[in-house]
């Protein structure tokens, strides 16, 4: 039994399935991060804060070290990313969320601008970068941040998801 494509190519059925078995087989690694407050933030201020949990982690790349209360990352890639925040903000500013190694390790995951309202929610805010993780892999905590502005934020949680897509 054989499969024509469109383009008259002849393709050997349990070939094609092997094909896709292989494909279907890889599974990036993933890790889903929370952080939770409150945690007030004042204008031009920062803060270090420690992860509480790490959930959905699957493959080798992700590991939580409940010590430290950080995420390791164990190998340099593509990362996917995917954050999603709420708080109070006060004033107008710009809220920074990174993921920070001391003291030079920091890569910025989302920057967002905010006003005064009762209450900032942000739906999932995303991005793929190359993230080069020093040899051995490196624990990670969540920085957060506010700039650009006189305004303050009381952070009450950060939810991170993460996706390995692999080496440059």
């Amino acid at each position: 039994m054989s499969y024509t494509s469109g383009g008259g190519d002849n393709l050997d059925v349990r070939e094609r399935l092997g094909v896709m078995e292989r494909g279907d087989s890889f599974a990036p690694a993933t890790a889903r991060v929370l952080c939770t407050g409150p945690v007030y933030i004042p204008p031009f201020g920062g803060i270090v804060f420690p992860i509480n949990s790490v959930s959905e982690v699957t493959g080798n790349i992700f590991e939580y070290l409940p010590g430290s209360q950080s995420l390791l990352i164990k190998q340099a890639g593509v990362f996917g990313h995917m954050v999603m925040f709420s708080g109070q903000p006060s004033g107008s500013a710009n809220i920074v969320i990174a993921l920070y190694q001391s003291p030079l390790d920091f890569f910025v995951l989302v920057s967002i601008p905010f006003q005064s309202e009762p209450y900032f929610f942000t739906p999932f805010v995303g991005g793929i970068q190359i993230v080069n993780v020093p040899s051995g892999g490196s624990a990670y905590q969540v920085n957060v941040a506010v700039s650009g502005g006189t305004g303050s934020f009381t952070l009450n949680y950060v939810d991170i998801r993460f996706v390995y897509l692999g080496r440059r």
